[in-house]
């Protein structure tokens, strides 16, 4: 269920053993590192300490435009502008490489910041529709938990005791603290930060494998790149908005 998960297996598994699965699969990798590892943290740390204020602006302007809409109706609206904004962010990049000569080495360093912008983009729809749904995201922690999850795809009622069960918690009474907590927005401070650490390892490799074949698609030469860009980041962009609506309709089982 991933956004960076583009192959779907054929048969289905259930859902708490495939979030173990995943949280172990985070859990046995070292702690992200390297200039992508940096750049991706960096874009998520300066999301999450955007303002509660700023996002609800935002989205109470698309709440007055459209105040008849449904609820389904507004989340659509967000979404289009979350995957225009996406698509439009991957031709510029990927453009550059039409360059003669040069292009392909500007592309390269071009995409190092066109690819945190994206995962700001990301992280900021995660924010923004889950302000338009109801959830309070007035805590920074619990914005970072929002974007882990969103970004990870990982959303199940099952994930808060699959993070108690890692070793990543310092003490087995904070791992208890937050089994017995149930719901992340319940947990304390420690307890939610040791969650997000395991969540923000497991989102990161999931990045990492998406965004390194829309990087090869950008640089191809001759304006190659900037439709393939385009259609790269349109294709996170369609991901990250799937995972979005399955982790609105599941998030009253984690927050």
């Amino acid at each position: 269920m991933g956004i960076l998960n583009f192959g779907k297996s054929d048969q289905p598994r259930d859902e708490a053993t495939a979030t173990s699965e995943l949280i172990q699969q985070a859990r046995r990798a070292p702690y992200p590192s390297g200039p992508f590892a940096r750049r991706f943290f960096a874009a998520i740390d300066r999301t999450v300490s955007i303002q509660e204020p700023l996002i609800r602006s935002y989205v109470a302007k698309i709440e007055k435009k459209h105040g008849d809409a449904t609820p389904q109706r507004r989340q659509e609206v967000l979404d289009t502008h979350f995957k225009n904004l996406a698509t439009g962010s991957g031709a510029g990049t990927g453009g550059v490489a039409a360059v003669p000569g040069v292009g392909t080495l500007l592309s390269l360093a071009g995409i190092a910041a066109e690819s945190a912008l994206l995962i700001e983009v990301c992280a900021l729809y995660a924010l923004a529709s889950a302000e338009l749904n109801g959830i309070d995201i007035s805590k920074e922690e619990t914005r970072r938990a929002v974007v882990y999850l969103a970004i990870s795809g990982a959303t199940a009622k099952e994930l808060v005791q699959a993070l108690a069960e890692d070793r990543t918690f310092s003490s087995l009474q904070a791992a208890n603290r937050l089994r017995g907590a149930r719901k992340l927005r319940k947990a304390g401070s420690v307890e939610l930060k040791q969650a997000n650490n395991v969540l923000g390892r497991f989102a990161f490799r999931q990045v990492r494998k998406s965004f390194g074949g829309a990087m090869f698609k950008k640089v191809l030469p001759f304006g190659v790149g900037a439709y393939l860009g385009a259609k790269a980041n349109r294709k996170i962009a369609e991901r990250m908005v799937d995972n979005v609506h399955v982790f609105i309709r599941e998030a009253d089982e984690i927050f």
